[in-house]
């Protein structure tokens, strides 16, 4: 049903759009490996993390979930900084025969992000709302409030400083790493692979959406992955339409942000039980 709603309007829109891609230093099989290694970076992060509490508290220390996604991010960010400064030299060479037209600025391509997540936003609330029904009518199960397990986590915990590092993390540092590891490094690999612009925003917004289902609250995997789906698409199609990162970062701070902020007007007692 998701992909008779999205491919026919993405396909239909796909003529009015004149694709711009990003100039991405990484092509081909070096575009692969760098999305493997920026998948692989978070690893090391939590290992970091897990290897300090173990030299340094006898006891399993507080906050240590907090404290592992912190690691893992910033584990991530600083490989996907190394790599692309490694590689930076690239982008000074002759233009990339693909992109059809240069790059929006910065600031032009933060409006373009901001204006489009406020369009879309009223769709992908319903379209979240129709999903979690349809989840509960199949399943017969109580689809939770919240869908994601760290929003259930940050709401029901203290508001402390790890609250804050969360939050920063959330709309901030979360959407940085994922802009470059998905519609940055993914998206533009499979462009250096020959795949097409529409074709890359349709397997980087499935991929996309797959990666966060082991975070989907339990009974709301199918109706996360479709939302999650719907709004990579519109990441990415944002992404190649203005030959930016910047826009759909934008978008994704704003999504993430909106979330938070909806998430802290629900008291945890008041959240239905799965």
């Amino acid at each position: 049903m998701l992909l008779l709603i999205s491919l026919p309007l993405l396909w239909w829109v796909k003529p009015h759009l004149h694709w711009r891609g990003v100039a991405w230093p990484f092509t081909g099989g070096q575009g692969v490996a760098v999305f493997l290694a920026l998948m692989v970076a978070p690893a090391f992060g939590v290992w970091l993390v897990d290897g300090s509490v173990a030299l340094f508290s006898s006891e399993t220390a507080p906050h240590v979930d907090d404290a592992r996604m912190l690691g893992a991010i910033a584990s991530q960010l600083v490989a996907a900084w190394w790599l692309l400064r490694l590689r930076a030299s690239r982008l000074s060479k002759e233009p990339d025969p693909r992109i059809e037209k240069p790059a929006l600025s910065a600031t032009r391509a933060a409006l373009v992000g901001a204006v489009a997540i406020a369009l879309i936003w009223p769709s992908l609330q319903v379209a979240g709302g129709l999903f979690g029904w349809l989840q509960q009518y199949w399943s017969g199960e109580q689809v939770p409030f919240l869908g994601h397990d760290e929003l259930e986590r940050m709401i029901s915990g203290p508001k402390d400083g790890w609250f804050i590092a969360s939050a920063l993390y959330a709309i901030i540092a979360g959407p940085l790493a994922e802009e470059i590891v998905w519609r940055g490094s993914c998206q533009q690999a499979m462009h250096g692979l020959g795949v097409g612009a529409t074709s890359a925003v349709v397997l980087t917004a499935g991929l996309f959406a797959l990666a966060h289902w082991p975070v989907l609250a339990v009974g709301a995997e199918w109706s996360g992955f479709c939302l999650l789906f719907l709004l990579g698409l519109a990441l990415g199609a944002v992404t190649e339409r203005t030959g930016s990162l910047v826009a759909s970062f934008v978008m994704h701070v704003i999504f993430n942000a909106a979330n938070l902020a909806m998430a802290l007007t629900v008291s945890a007692d008041t959240i239905p039980s799965p």
